[in-house]
């Protein structure tokens, strides 16, 4: 039978099954969805929502504080919940600012944007030094000239070097010649 509808014996054997529990109407194609309501309802996102306020809150801290509260959603889940939330109420991705400080002395500061879970720093952007008495530790690189261009020094033009000749380490005496040591002899 299976050979000639071209299906496989587990369909026939669940059509011939749902023929025996249902009747003519088992015969029918029944829908592939899924059964069971997903893990993000209505009630999940609005909780979702009403945390997502707190602009240091990714998608791993939401997911801890609504098992905290008794709901099971994936982080996964969480980051695109809140990501749809972003784009539906306007709302800009967290950001924070990194000051660097020396003995109450704020020497820097960056602006840091947060990667979708809240864990990594996904860019550092917007240096702001700011002059203080203190000298920092990493060089300057280049001086301005009176024309606030960057000075230089000229290396010489490039030159090959010369290579001294190489002295043979092995000689190779005269081989011994019967020819010759004939004449000689004589």
């Amino acid at each position: 039978m299976a050979e000639y509808f071209a299906v496989s014996k587990q369909t026939i054997y669940t059509t011939l099954k749902r023929w025996v529990q249902e009747g003519v109407k088992g015969l029918d194609d029944k829908s592939h969805a899924r059964k069971a309501p997903r893990g993000a309802t209505l009630e999940v996102m609005n909780e979702i929502r009403k945390r997502q306020e707190n602009p240091l809150i990714g998608e791993w801290r939401m997911h801890a504080a609504l098992l905290q509260a008794g709901i099971n959603v994936p982080p996964r889940t969480c980051g695109r919940i809140m990501a749809k939330h972003r784009a539906l109420y306007g709302w800009e991705k967290p950001t924070s600012t990194l000051k660097i400080e020396y003995q109450d002395t704020e020497l820097s500061f960056y602006t840091m944007e947060w990667a979708e879970d809240n864990k990594h720093i996904k860019e550092v952007k917007n240096p702001r030094l700011v002059e203080t008495g203190y000298q920092s530790p990493q060089l300057k690189l280049w001086t301005l000239g009176p024309d606030e261009w960057p000075l230089f020094l000229k290396l010489p033009d490039y030159a090959a070097r010369k290579k001294p000749r190489k002295k043979p380490d092995v000689i190779q005496l005269p081989l011994f010649d019967p020819l010759e040591s004939g004449k000689q002899a004589r």
